[in-house]
């Protein structure tokens, strides 16, 4: 019998709906009619509920009682304004529909609050003061909570972005994207992103915030923007501005290195089915770069591909390590995985038992131009044109979902890389990237850790490491920086095979250009390096006095042996490596050292020497706040480690591309 709002009015943005916020008297309805005079308040656009495989993501969307006291806040508690008032409320909620088998708990993704600030006591102040006062209300909210009153705190809070904008209907909008913890009763951690909006009304005032699981903001910030943009005021005689505003974004620092943290920290997660069996690295696709005013792609070839075989492991996770043991070898501090003791034989033997199921996936999923345009253009985004230039060829190729994400090689043979002698010269590159480790499809695992992700997605944050590590070897490892003499791999081969090298003809090749290189470094994708050389003068500093005791691939009969040496020399020289792939080649070296150069600041060098006393989950502690930290590796203070990262800050032009890239991060 009551007027409570009018929705589903149409919004001319697809997958959005229109939400209208009217107010009236109660009193005043007439009895017989049941008409009563509204006041149009707002409207505001929201999104469409949406299904994804046994998964729903519901919006939620209400008005608030005006009147009621738990919904408005008097000064100064969060706002700068003689009161505020909550006027509008939604949440993001996604559901597990399935009825059989695991369900998993009913997630909060985000929500969407609108507040009417009566009285503003800072109106006609610069910009800054403006962002200032929005900082403020954030700021209050976050150092207000408690675990009494909210059963959560809020801690490491941090500004990210400041944004001038004009909305829908042309009105100067400012807005702070912001970035913080949310600690629970519970023990739980979760980091959100937030925006707070505010839109000017004569001497008062309309804010609106959102909160954000991180990774639904990362997939879903077209969704934030609207909201904001679409607040149409219809309650007001104030004006509209003739000439909008114009728009522009201020990146703070702590919003550069929250984007370079999540590139670094961020990861796919995998299901086991997901895992596929492939004999042999397939070519999916391939495009041709063109580079003049901008660099983009053209594409060459979709390759004649079809259904290759997946696998599930039907055991549990210990015969999982254990057959991994036994297929790729065991660790150094494990050396006997996957066998038992037989006490007759006097000797170690195998026990691990293969449990895969084997099923199939089509590849052509994976030959979609909007796809691989996303991938490309965050390439493009965060890669000086002068490296772009490098390449030659950008191919879709995978090795398995969990392999390399991506390579560069030089183009040195068509058929095996894409791109070579006669009709490209071997100064060029080809850059290659995976799509089942780029585009992860959805699964359970997944769905239960990292709920925000959606599926199949571009896992954005991983591609841009990744990026920063290739583009790295593209650094050092292009004709500029050596004689480009290439070892000739295709006569190495055997029986013309390249999965297949002779060994010892490659070891004595190698050895031969090695030496009549010295003292320079040799690398047998690039040649002799330059005395100059970024990676000659890294080899000089930093593997000059450890690198007789380094062996490659070539030099073992199996890779097994050859993981193992490379994984015993990181050992006994731990603490000069950021990663553990940095021990397993100076080129790997250098290109780590590179990417954490541009990903890291000193306040995550001092973080990682802070937090990083032992392998794996470490507790610590921060403003009387205790909570655990993952590390790879131990980070001690005063190693070899923290000066490889300085090593770059020598070159003015390193630190320029390094600029480069964390601004287009």
């Amino acid at each position: 019998e009551k007027v409570i709002s009018i929705t589903g009015n149409g919004s001319k943005f697809e997958d959005f709906k229109k939400y209208k916020l009217i107010e009236y008297d109660d009193t005043q309805i007439d009895p017989v009619t049941k008409k009563v005079d509204v006041t149009d308040i707002l409207t505001i656009e929201w999104p469409e509920d949406w299904k994804q495989d046994y998964y729903t993501y519901d919006w939620s969307l209400w008005s608030t009682n005006s009147t009621d006291p738990d919904n408005i806040s008097e000064c100064c508690q969060l706002f700068q304004a003689d009161s505020g008032t909550l006027r509008v409320e939604a949440e993001l909620w996604k559901d597990d529909t399935r009825e059989t088998g695991p369900q998993y708990y009913t997630r909060w993704l985000a929500s969407m609050q609108i507040w009417f600030l009566d009285n503003i006591h800072y109106g006609g102040t610069t910009d800054e003061e403006r962002f200032d006062a929005l900082e403020d209300s954030q700021r209050k909210f976050c150092s207000n909570a408690s675990y009494g009153k909210n059963q959560y705190i809020c801690d490491n809070f941090k500004v990210l972005e400041k944004t001038i904008y004009a909305t829908d209907e042309g009105r100067t909008a400012y807005s702070l994207l912001t970035n913080y913890d949310l600690r629970w009763a519970n023990l739980g951690m979760w980091n959100y992103l937030g925006t707070i909006t505010e839109v000017y009304d004569g001497e008062d005032a309309w804010q609106i915030w959102t909160d954000f699981d991180a990774d639904v903001y990362e997939y879903s910030r077209h969704v934030v923007d609207r909201f904001n943009s679409s607040l149409v005021l219809l309650d007001t005689t104030e004006p509209i501005p003739s000439v909008p505003a114009t728009p522009v974004t201020i990146v703070t620092e702590d919003g550069i290195q929250y984007k370079a943290n999540r590139a670094w920290e961020d990861y796919p997660v995998w299901d086991e089915e997901e895992f596929t069996d492939i004999a042999n690295s397939t070519k999916i696709t391939k495009y041709n770069v063109v580079c003049g005013a901008d660099c983009n792609i053209s594409l060459d070839e979709n390759m004649d591909v079809g259904e290759v075989m997946t696998k599930v492991w039907n055991g549990t996770d210990k015969e999982l390590n254990d057959w991994l043991a036994l297929e790729y070898g065991a660790s150094s501090d494990n050396p006997h995985a996957g066998k038992t003791w037989d006490s007759e034989k006097q000797e170690w033997v195998e026990v691990a038992e293969d449990k895969w199921i084997y099923e199939t996936v089509d590849l052509k999923r994976f030959q979609d131009k909007k796809l691989h345009d996303e991938i490309w253009n965050v390439y493009t985004s965060m890669t000086p044109k002068h490296i772009i230039e490098e390449i030659d060829s950008f191919l879709i190729e995978t090795d398995d979902a969990g392999g390399g994400a991506a390579f560069i090689q030089r183009c040195i043979d068509e058929d095996e890389y894409g791109c070579g002698p006669p009709d490209v010269s071997n100064s060029k590159f080809v850059i290659s990237f995976d799509p089942l480790d780029m585009a992860p499809t959805s699964g359970e695992r997944k769905a239960l850790l990292q709920p925000g992700k959606l599926k199949d997605a571009v896992a954005t944050n991983l591609l841009k490491m990744v990026l920063t590590h290739e583009n790295a070897h593209i650094l050092s490892l292009s004709s500029s920086q050596s004689d480009n003499d290439l070892i000739g791999w295709e006569e190495l081969l055997v029986d013309d095979d390249w999965k297949e090298t002779n060994l010892a003809k490659t070891k004595q090749v190698f050895t031969q250009k090695e030496a009549a290189c010295a003292p320079n470094h040799y690398d047998y994708n690039s040649g002799c390096l330059k005395e100059d050389s970024y990676l000659n003068l890294f080899f000089q500093k930093f593997w000059a006095d450890i690198y007789p005791e380094y062996h490659y691939w070539f030099e073992f009969a199996d890779f097994q042996k050859s993981n193992k040496s490379h994984a015993d020399f990181h050992q006994k020289y731990y603490d000069r490596f950021l990663t553990y792939y940095a021990g397993s080649h100076p080129a790997e070296d250098f290109a780590e050292s590179f990417t954490v150069f541009v990903l890291w600041d000193e306040e995550a060098i001092d973080n990682h020497k802070k937090w990083c006393t032992k392998e794996g989950w470490n507790l610590t502690a921060e403003n009387e706040l205790a909570y655990w930290k993952w590390c790879d590796k131990i980070y001690r203070d005063n190693s070899i480690w923290e000066e490889k990262i300085r090593f770059f800050y020598d070159f003015p032009e390193l630190v320029e591309m390094r600029d480069f890239i964390r601004s287009n991060l």
